[in-house]
């Protein structure tokens, strides 16, 4: 069998799926080779074309790119026969295109759960979807004694203006600009969890059926989705603002003066450094309730503090944490909460050994390395299974 695992890799922001993809490849067992592709890259199907060529084991993509990928008209892993995994950790209404791909080569790997869920429910893509195990690589500058770490607290995200992005829903139709705002309201008033149950329910309560029309329903998910984030962010940093604390990431001009330090958004590869000088790390999650956010493991893997907002995994399985520090985000105490643990003096240094052995043992790097072989494996079956296809001759 083939020895060629292949990741394919587009643009982004800062980096982040770039560098998680050559750290993985990195981590691949004895007998397989790693090989990282940029779309972007002037050679890049020269490159793909040698190493199908000399065969692959399978290939994959954060986010499904590389998952379309189709030359003269047909898809390049269908043609050649070889697996590739979609690894999905978005909503699937930001990009669906990407969760639906005609073709049996290609799986869905989620990472959280209500994404495989409403997978199930409004997409119904004509591949496989499964769950895949989230990896957490392990911060090779961990040991750094966190009494004597540079920053003391630290909040890694992207910001924009809420306000902002809710003023342009006054161009949306009535009835859809009537549902954005009722569900904002909802919404801004709940804690952390998943939107689609208050988005039914309001378009329920306005006898909206969008289920036939699915590119208004994905779309008015994606409105209120990253309206939501963008709220909790921002009120999270300016809970931050009167406080010495770092604010790391661009878009945050909307932000009034305060004690806190704004800083440009920064490259991944300097991220398990910066996490492994930081006590304590901020973060918000995206809005689902099964998982956690990668910043979060990854500040566990750092031994470093992480205050979060809190969601049901989070109260589940982190709360009994010694460093984790549950929070609601929309509560009124939040300002006082992060002040408190910002300028609490008592150290941490014999505290952190518990969150670091629960993310080596829950979301070690190998699992998700295995759950994508695995899955890999269930695409080739289906070649073995040909004849079972409704369609077989």
């Amino acid at each position: 069998m083939a020895s060629n695992v292949v990741a394919i890799v587009g643009e982004n922001a800062n980096g982040i799926l770039d560098v998680q993809s050559r750290r993985f490849m990195d981590l691949l067992p004895a007998g397989l080779t790693g090989h990282v592709l940029c779309l972007s890259d002037p050679g890049f199907l020269t490159r793909l074309d040698a190493l199908l060529q000399n065969g692959i084991r399978f290939a994959w993509g954060y986010a499904g790119v590389g998952a379309r990928l189709a030359v003269g008209g047909r898809n390049v892993w269908e043609a050649a026969e070889v697996p590739f995994i979609s690894v999905l950790a978005d909503a699937p209404f930001i990009m669906p295109a990407n969760h639906h791909v005609r073709s049996a080569w290609v799986v869905n790997g989620y990472i959280y759960r209500e994404w495989l869920d409403l997978q199930r429910a409004q997409f119904r893509a004509p591949q496989v979807s499964a769950l895949l195990p989230l990896g957490v690589i392990p911060n090779p500058a961990a040991h750094a004694p966190w009494s004597r770490r540079l920053h003391r607290m630290v909040f890694v995200k992207g910001g924009a203006d809420p306000a902002r992005q809710r003023a342009h829903w006054a161009a949306w139709p009535p009835v859809l600009r009537a549902v954005l705002n009722d569900c904002a309201d909802v919404l801004a008033a709940q804690g952390t969890g998943p939107i689609l149950p208050t988005v039914q329910a309001c378009l329920s309560a306005h006898s909206l059926v969008l289920d036939g029309r699915k590119q208004l329903l994905f779309g008015l998910l994606h409105e209120l989705d990253t309206y939501i984030r963008t709220l909790r962010a921002t009120t999270v940093a300016l809970a931050l603002l009167p406080l010495g604390a770092t604010i790391i990431g661009d878009g945050w001009g909307h932000l009034p003066p305060g004690r806190a330090s704004v800083l440009p958004g920064m490259d991944a590869a300097g991220l398990d450094a910066l996490y492994a000088d930081t006590q304590v790390l901020v973060n918000v999650t995206p809005n689902l309730g099964s998982g956690a956010h990668e910043r979060v493991l990854r500040g566990f893997a750092a031994r470093a503090c992480v205050a979060s907002d809190s969601n049901d995994h989070a109260r589940a399985h982190l709360h009994a944490l010694p460093s984790f520090h549950g929070l609601d985000w929309h509560g009124q105490d939040l300002a006082d909460r992060l002040a408190a643990l910002f300028h609490d003096p008592a150290p941490y240094d014999d505290r952190l050994d518990a969150a670091q052995a629960w993310v080596e043992r829950r979301h070690s790097p190998a699992a998700f390395l295995d759950g994508m072989a695995d899955l890999a494996a269930l695409a080739r079956m289906q070649g073995v299974m040909s004849g079972y296809a409704l369609d077989a001759a």
